[in-house]
């Protein structure tokens, strides 16, 4: 009998750990069509056998379906409000706020702050705490070197002030990355901290994801903030219904936390 996706979600999930059943089907469906028809096979059970047998090739599928794409202050304006309104706001009741970039990628989101904080004169001892699911990101996040494109958002100014030019590619400086705490976490299914973060960013990941598992995200985010944190989610992650989490509607897909749930 041919594999079908149910049959592949199991085998990755026990060859890899990864649970891809947290992701929404239809985009699962789609990617799988595009990557099959990429590598030139037919059949899932044929993708299956080139990416068992492929580390490259299984890190490639992995990376196309959980969407590792990032860049440098992606949604300027957003990051510009952030820099301008809510770390500020947050700043006046802390001065050392806790903040949390969840589903870092390689590192270009935490990064970003980091330069906010800087630039804002914040404490050298305030540091972001950056995490993802996937190892091989977080190790592209400690290196800190990027290419043209991931800093194209980053102005001149910026870029000769924090970062070090080689060749084509462009390396975090020191001051920033010392700013930046790397670990492994899993959104899904690793315990989250309570009342502890006055700034959460998860921004184009939870788009990704089914139904239930969003809802069970903004539940733990609401855990996870202090009453009045802050959650800057993605452009295309609007929370419908922010009451019923225990938020309020910002600005932009910023949300700020007004109550606990529990």
């Amino acid at each position: 009998m041919s594999m079908d996706i149910n049959d592949l979600i199991k085998r990755v999930k026990i060859y890899t750990g990864m649970d891809l059943n947290c992701y929404n089907p239809n985009m699962l469906q789609r990617r799988l069509k595009s990557l099959l028809a990429k590598v030139g096979v037919s059949t899932l059970d044929e993708y299956w056998e080139l990416i068992r047998k492929d580390y490259n090739k299984l890190r490639g599928f992995l990376d196309y379906v959980t969407i590792n794409v990032t860049k440098y202050f992606r949604d300027p304006i957003k990051f510009l409000y952030c820099q301008e309104v809510v770390i500020p706001e947050i700043l006046k009741k802390n001065p050392k706020p806790l903040i949390w970039c969840c589903a870092c990628s390689s590192g270009e989101e935490p990064y970003s702050i980091a330069m906010i904080l800087e630039e804002l004169g914040v404490d050298k001892d305030v540091k972001i705490l950056a995490t993802d699911i996937d190892s091989e990101a977080l190790s592209a996040a400690s290196r800190g070197v990027y290419k043209e494109a991931s800093v194209e958002n980053v102005s001149k100014e910026l870029l000769n002030k924090y970062f070090t030019f080689n060749g084509d590619t462009y390396e975090v400086k020191p001051k920033i990355k010392d700013r930046v705490i790397i670990k492994h976490f899993n959104l899904i299914s690793d315990n989250y901290k309570r009342d502890y973060f006055d700034l959460i960013l998860c921004r184009n990941v939870i788009i990704h994801f089914a139904r239930n598992v969003k809802t069970s995200l903004f539940s733990n985010f609401n855990s996870a903030l202090k009453t009045d944190g802050f959650l800057f989610l993605g452009s295309s992650e609007k929370m419908l219904y922010p009451e019923k989490y225990g938020f309020k509607h910002n600005k932009y897909e910023v949300y700020q936390k007004r109550q606990n749930l529990s």
